[in-house]
Order: C-alpha cells, then sequence, then structure tokens
C-alpha cells in the first residue's frame, strides 16, 4: 500500500460549533491505480485530500488519527521532514487551475521556479525537464504556450500546466482535487484520459476527487464513497456500480443518466446532507434513506469488510 489511513479525524473548531469534517476514515490506497473518493459537496473529499498533506486551513487541525505513506506517519512529521514530501513525493493537482498561477508571472517562470528550488537544478535544466513535462501532459507548442501568462491560455491548457507542474518532482502519489470542475465536456474527457495514461503508462498512483460517478466510472480503478465525513462503502469500480451496497452509493448512480439504457424517470436523491456541526444520531444517511430500520436511527453502523475488497457501513449488511 502506498498510503493507509487510520482512523483520522479531522475537526474545525468554531466560536459556538465543532465541525467533524472527517470522522473516523479508515482507508488503504493501493499503488499503481486511480483510487476515487466520490461524494456529494460538503461529505468532506477535499477535506480529506487536504489532511492527507496536512495542509488544513485553521481553525481546522488533525484531532487524532495516521497517515502512512510508506513507512512514514505524516501525521507525526515536522513541518521541515513533511516539507521533504509534500510537493516532491506527493503533489497536488488542483480544482481551479488559474488559483495556482500567479497571473502577472508567465507559465514557464513559474515553472522554472519549482523545478529550480524542489529539485535543485540549473535554469538550463529545469527548461529542458519543463518543456518534455508540458509535451507529456499533450501541451501544444510548449516552447511558445510556456511563455504565456495564465490568461493567455485555454482552461484546458492551463489544467495540463497544472498537471505538468505536479509532475515535475517525478511524484509516488498525486491527488486531484475536481481537477474537470471548471472545463467543457470535451475538455474534461482528455483531461481525464491523460490521467488514466499517468497510471497506465508512468505507474503514478492517483487519488482523484469527485462527485460525478460518470468520471469514476471512466477512469477510477477503485472507490470510496464519502457522507458527512465518513466512508459509507468501498471496492472495486465494477463491483461497485454493478452492485451497488450502501443505499445512498444506489442513488447516486441512479441520479445519473445513462447512454446504454433507456430510463423512464431518473430517481432523484432527495434531501441533503446533514450540518456537519449538527450531525444526526445513528445512521447518518437514515433521514434520507428509503430502507432505513429503526436502529438506524439509534445507532452507527460500523463500516464492515464483506471480504478483502468490499467493505460497507449500514446495518442492512451488520
Amino acid at each position: 500500500m502506498i498510503l493507509k489511513i487510520c482512523d483520522l479525524r479531522v475537526y474545525y473548531f468554531l466560536r459556538d460549533k465543532v465541525v467533524r469534517a472527517i470522522d473516523k476514515i479508515d482507508l488503504e490506497v493501493p499503488e499503481g491505480v486511480v483510487f476515487g473518493i466520490v461524494g456529494e459537496s460538503g461529505s468532506g473529499k477535499s477535506t480529506l485530500a487536504h489532511a492527507i498533506i496536512r495542509l488544513i486551513p485553521p481553525p481546522g487541525r488533525i484531532v487524532s488519527g495516521s497517515i502512512f505513506f510508506r513507512d512514514l506517519d505524516l501525521v507525526k512529521l515536522s513541518e521541515k521532514e513533511l516539507n521533504k514530501i509534500r510537493g516532491n513525493r506527493i503533489t497536488m493537482i488542483p480544482q481551479d487551475p488559474i488559483s495556482s498561477f500567479n497571473p502577472t508571472v508567465r507559465i514557464g517562470d513559474q515553472l522554472l521556479d519549482v523545478a529550480i528550488h524542489k529539485l535543485g537544478l540549473s535554469r538550463r535544466e529545469a527548461a529542458k525537464i519543463i518543456i518534455e513535462k508540458l509535451k507529456l501532459v499533450r501541451m501544444p507548442s510548449p516552447e511558445i504556450n510556456m511563455r504565456k501568462y495564465p490568461h493567455e491560455l485555454s482552461g484546458g491548457m492551463l489544467q495540463r500546466a497544472a498537471i505538468a507542474m505536479a509532475l515535475l518532482p517525478d511524484p509516488d502519489l498525486i491527488i486531484a482535487d475536481e481537477p474537470t470542475t471548471a472545463l467543457d465536456v470535451t475538455i474534461q474527457a482528455a483531461i481525464l484520459k491523460l490521467i488514466r495514461d499517468l497510471v497506465d503508462d508512468l505507474k503514478k498512483t492517483v487519488i482523484l476527487i469527485t462527485h460525478n460517478m460518470g468520471i469514476v466510472a471512466e477512469t477510477c480503478d477503485k472507490i470510496a464513497v464519502m457522507y458527512a465525513g465518513q466512508i459509507v462503502e468501498l471496492g472495486d469500480v465494477y463491483d461497485m456500480l454493478s452492485e451497488p451496497l450502501h443505499p445512498y452509493t444506489r442513488a447516486l448512480i441512479m441520479a445519473v443518466p445513462r447512454a446504454d439504457r433507456e430510463i423512464e424517470r431518473l430517481e432523484p436523491l432527495v434531501g441533503e446532507p446533514p450540518s456537519l456541526s449538527d450531525i444526526p444520531r445513528g445512521c447518518r444517511f437514515h433521514p434520507r434513506c428509503r430502507l432505513a430500520k429503526p436502529i438506524c436511527k439509534r445507532e452507527e453502523p460500523p463500516l464492515r469488510y464483506l471480504d478483502s475488497k468490499r467493505a460497507v457501513r449500514c446495518w442492512l449488511y451488520v
């Protein structure tokens, strides 16, 4: 396993309440896969991504748990030790690429700054590697485009530059936080294929954060479904999409239109996720669940492994 998370809890301590953004997360990410983390907005996906590299903004903090990258517990590392891993062995592709670049500095100069300071290269060596990485992410005319400012590039080209930046230090693990949110459908497909190729051709490991089950089906090998700060189902992509176990996973899948099947009416997922500062007693999904039993309203179900591949947090399987 390249990443193992044990009993991770991330809380935001506000003046009058505590927001339990991540609560009791246990997760293992195998090497050389695209691992999808999927759920509605507010489920804790991005908080989990930022917790892995310990970039939780105040007033949030990691309350308990461990994050093992290889054999290192990232939670216990000093900031100096962590900086040797963050941005080097673990990198991130942001949700909004325009926010990753200084609008007053040319793209190439920003990439040069990363290559020179992170890799300790000369300017000439850094420029050569940057061109290689831009070609790798299929940036058209990289020698020309690296001399442009961020506003002169399209959203897709800017996202390719952000991916090239993430690849510069040759990382072991790449975290992609909804990398196609701001792109149109055709560009989304190209970026997702690029991410898939990074895993297949370069043997990278990618954690892909998304709310889109279609993206999961197209790109991922394994999936963790999150709801209200917890993982409610884990499994291989084919198993989970063909036979979802948790009612929330089923609802997410049934709410997506399909081109290969005629459906008279989509089944909407009724209700809204609970406030993470006022989580309901029992199963967190029970107020929206059509299969809820009395025990669901009283007690929180554990995450139970049905076999070596599938796990589900639901009283229907306990």
